[in-house]
């Protein structure tokens, strides 16, 4: 009877503390998110009714392997896409709760890396080229540019009065610039990378990067 008592006791304290702890204006939050950045967490900190900064850092790994056999010679590829970008935020609430703008930068450090390489012989002219006398072709392409700025909006206030757990919806584009490509081969299609030029044209076309990022925050310091 008496552990029954103190366990009822101690379950109304704790809702109660937590009903007046939850629905306070928070100071500090903590999120994690995944999106076209990647995946990653967050801290944030309450400047005023209007107005939080944050912190956030993000990465993605990936790695395709496969082969293509659509030209006159069979072709392995491999390939790696690599970001780790740390970013900062002033987000302005004009009606205090859920609607915000956003501004803000990324550290842009991107890389993709590919090399192909041809996986049969090839027959010209009734001469045979094994894939050692072909060579290969390797594919790097980097962002440039060091910080990058980033506008946009989106939904949710990680420190706003109500439950503590949060849901977060950020929405924008990241000013990039053109990444740069660069291209070396090796056995008779080296001259293949002469088409780096053609490829930089198209790629300079590619100047933002949208965001699109969705995720959890928790506050966890109550406003005084």
């Amino acid at each position: 009877m008496r552990n029954t008592l103190l366990s009822s006791i101690l379950g109304l304290v704790l809702v109660f503390s937590f009903s007046f702890e939850s629905y306070a204006q928070k100071k500090i939050a903590i999120g994690v998110d995944g999106g076209s950045t990647g995946i990653g967490g967050e801290l944030i900190y309450r400047l005023n009714d209007r107005l939080n900064v944050r912190a956030g850092y993000h990465t993605l790994n990936y790695t395709a392997t496969g082969d293509y056999g659509e030209f006159e010679v069979g072709i392995d590829y491999d390939g790696t896409l690599e970001t780790s970008n740390f970013s900062a935020f002033v987000d302005f609430y004009p009606f205090r709760k859920f609607f915000k703008l956003s501004v803000g930068a990324y550290s842009m450090n991107w890389e993709v890396n590919g090399i192909a390489i041809p996986n049969e012989s090839y027959d010209f002219e009734e001469r045979t080229f094994e894939p050692e006398r072909l060579g290969t072709i390797t594919t790097d392409v980097v962002y440039p540019e060091g910080i990058a700025p980033y506008l946009g909006f989106g939904f949710g206030n990680q420190v706003a009065s109500g439950i503590p757990l949060k849901l977060i919806l950020d929405i924008g584009m990241i000013r990039t610039g053109a990444p740069e490509i660069s291209m070396t081969g090796t056995g008779l299609i080296a001259a293949t990378a002469d088409n780096q030029n053609n490829l930089q044209e198209g790629l300079n076309e590619f100047e933002w990067y949208p965001v699109v990022k969705l995720g959890l925050s928790f506050g966890f310091l109550s406003a005084k």
